[in-house]
């Protein structure tokens, strides 16, 4: 009623106990006959906080259910031996060690990852700065032509007019400049008239 439940592990002793018969008081404790009876009775007492734990778990899934609900179902923590107690501080600190590598291991996939993208943006990059200077290249070889046909005008029954057009402008290169966008905005209110 108040948590204080017997664990499983006394009730199954206590089982146990009124199975066995008891121990002969009169029978010689060197007959060999007896010695299965003897080591019977040394299962018998009540098991002290500093006695080990005689059944050990066969398999890993055993612990993971019995440290669960940690020792609810068995009377709490305070009702449990030193070796239990160590037993699951080992259990806990098992998973804890299994969580962190695995925290340990995303972590690296990601920084993998972001190496990877790093990578990516920095050929994308390059690869926008060769385009921008073919793009550059043939915006000067289309104004030689357009000079030239210019200056071939008399050929044609009509002279060449070359459409004007504003300057090729490539991508900004933040690690010459910083991109100042007050100085723009505050132009455009005060050409509109917004500005005092």
């Amino acid at each position: 009623m108040f948590g204080f439940r017997k664990s499983p592990a006394n009730n199954k002793h206590s089982k146990q106990s009124s199975v066995n018969p008891p121990a002969s008081s009169t029978s010689n404790p060197f007959d060999s006959d007896d010695e299965p009876n003897a080591k019977q009775t040394l299962h018998h007492g009540k098991r002290t906080s500093s006695e080990p734990i005689l059944s050990v778990p066969n398999d890993a899934f055993d612990d993971r259910d019995r440290y669960k609900n940690d020792f609810r179902d068995s009377g709490g923590l305070e009702n449990q031996s030193v070796q239990e107690l160590e037993k699951y501080a080992t259990h806990k600190a098992e998973e804890t060690t299994k969580s962190v590598n695995n925290c340990l291991r995303i972590a690296e996939d990601i920084r993998q990852d972001a190496t990877r993208t790093l990578d990516m943006l920095h050929a994308q990059g390059e690869q926008i700065s060769r385009t921008h200077n073919m793009a550059v290249d043939m915006d000067k070889d289309l104004s030689k032509g357009e000079k030239l046909l210019n200056n071939l005008g008399g050929m044609f029954s009509k002279p060449w007019k070359a459409k004007k057009t504003r300057d090729i402008t490539g991508p900004f290169d933040h690690s010459r400049k910083t991109f100042q966008t007050e100085p723009i905005q505050q132009r455009r209110k005060r050409e509109a008239g917004f500005s005092s």
